[in-house]
């Protein structure tokens, strides 16, 4: 340990920006740097008010895997825990708007959705809640202040049926832009297009559309086998299995 007050400084042409100014550390004194992206950082003690080095460059690489996911569609965050382990998730309001309420726990391959987000920049970052700590470096989160978007909220189609026999899908959509739109929405077997709708939303309004098949073509299904039902709004899809007696 030195019995040396040193300046600390960070080398930003050969590594990242992780220090604040030029702080002064005594002697056993800790220095404790937050938020730092991955990357190198490269360190050197000086001599407090000069640039006298004191002792050799210290490289510190940060890699922390990040164990979030984070997806914007419209107005619409899926932030899914795609690490081994459970996380706490949190918003860092200093930095960004004010997305979460609370600290959500997140388990292995869980998602947290959060609707008609207000446009703004938001991070999040996953920590472990037992111990206090921080995973990872946060993550931006951009929901830009534009046009429609159709998000497709659920699809139903009920329990098996018969091949040949009428059946119903239900489709729920948002718009979950800031402004009104309209968009073409397709119903796909596995890849085949078997129906189509015209929809008009207004922004933040919802609706839901049933397709009755066969109805607009006739549909030949192979028995006793399951068909993946996908809506589809351009923007946003959906999908749920369909089993085939």
């Amino acid at each position: 340990m030195s019995d040396v007050t040193y300046e600390l400084r960070d080398i930003d042409s050969a590594g990242i920006d992780a220090l604040t100014g030029r702080p002064l550390l005594e002697p056993g004194e800790t220095y404790t740097m937050d938020h730092l992206p991955n990357g190198v950082a490269v360190f050197r003690a000086f001599e407090p008010g000069t640039n006298t080095p004191i002792g050799p460059r210290r490289r510190v690489e940060i890699d922390c895997p990040q164990p979030l996911e984070v997806a914007v569609r419209g107005r619409r965050i899926d932030i899914t825990n795609g690490g081994g382990r459970t996380v706490q998730v949190r918003d860092l309001d200093a930095r960004g708007g004010n997305l979460l309420t609370g600290r959500p726990r997140l388990d292995p391959g869980e998602v947290l959705t959060k609707r008609g987000v207000a446009p703004d920049s938001y991070y999040v970052q996953a920590w472990d809640g037992g111990e206090n700590a921080r995973l990872a470096p946060p993550i931006e989160v951009v929901v830009e202040d534009d046009e429609a978007f159709f998000d497709v909220e659920y699809v139903a189609t009920g329990s098996s049926t018969n091949a040949g026999d009428e059946y119903r899908i239900d489709v729920g959509i948002t718009n979950t832009g800031t402004e009104p739109g309209m968009r073409r929405v397709e119903l796909r077997f596995d890849d085949e297009v078997v129906a189509t709708r015209e929809l008009e939303l207004d922004a933040s309004a919802s609706t839901g559309i049933r397709f009755v098949l066969p109805g607009e073509r006739t549909i030949e299904f192979e028995p006793n086998r399951s068909y993946t039902v996908t809506a589809d709004t351009g923007d946003d899809t959906g999908s749920t299995e369909k089993y085939v007696l």
